[in-house]
């Protein structure tokens, strides 16, 4: 006589051969995971070290088109939130006349400086577009046909942060410390840089609140317009 299971007998026994072969299926996959896995992790270490190569050769890249001239100024131009400022023509009168301590050491005062067109800016060297200024003043100063002279009065810093400044930007213009800040104040001055063109008669004439490019061409005909009358009345003079 064959002997049979039960249907119960059966499924029991049924059930645990499926479940030793759902166990044993388990182990393969628990034993070849790992290695599927660290190759996976390998592929993405070596695609994220690409990509990082990749982006440090385009920043290289980018950063020597910057470097050059041309590309340099049109990138700092696009980069402005503001516009460069423009002259004002300034209504209000004329200001205190101070006098302060330069760089040099010496007292420098503006009313001794009557009789010619000055240029007084009010200046930080913490300031990012006062810094680009004073490399265009002295380019202003530098010039043959340049008129004026240029005082640039820094606002509220101690001597040697300034004094370290124009060591790496030497100037052939007087550099004054406005060190309380009173003449700034005196003046009005709430921004800087802030710049008046003054003319022989120590009185504004003009104001410039904000950076400005002091190597633009129009700039030499004004400064040559407001020295005009010093010079048909100087020495020489007909009449």
């Amino acid at each position: 006589m064959i002997g049979t299971l039960a249907p119960e007998a059966r499924g029991r026994e049924l059930g645990t051969e499926n479940a030793r072969a759902h166990e044993s299926a388990f182990v393969s996959v628990q034993w070849y995971a790992p290695d599927d896995q660290r190759l996976s992790e390998l592929s993405t270490e070596k695609l994220l070290v690409a990509a990082l190569i990749c982006f440090g050769a385009l920043l290289l890249s980018l950063t020597t088109l910057a470097n050059d001239g041309p590309i340099a100024q049109a990138i700092a131009q696009a980069g402005r939130l503001t516009p460069r400022a423009e002259p004002q023509v300034w209504t209000e009168g004329k200001q205190p006349l101070f006098a302060l301590d330069s760089l040099s050491g010496e007292s420098k005062s503006l009313k001794d400086q009557k009789g010619r067109v000055v240029l007084v800016q009010f200046f930080a060297t913490w300031c990012e577009p006062c810094r680009e200024e004073i490399a265009s003043l002295q380019r202003l100063s530098e010039r043959a046909s340049a008129w004026p002279l240029v005082l640039a009065v820094d606002v509220g810093e101690v001597d040697i942060r300034v004094q370290r400044f124009f060591e790496k930007l030497p100037v052939n213009f007087p550099v004054l410390l406005d060190r309380d800040k009173a003449a700034a104040k005196s003046w009005g001055v709430d921004q800087l840089p802030t710049t008046f063109l003054l003319d022989a008669t120590l009185t504004p004439r003009f104001v410039i609140v904000g950076d400005f490019d002091w190597d633009r061409a129009d700039m030499d005909k004004l400064i040559a317009e407001l020295s005009a009358p010093q010079k048909r009345n100087g020495p020489g003079a007909g009449g």
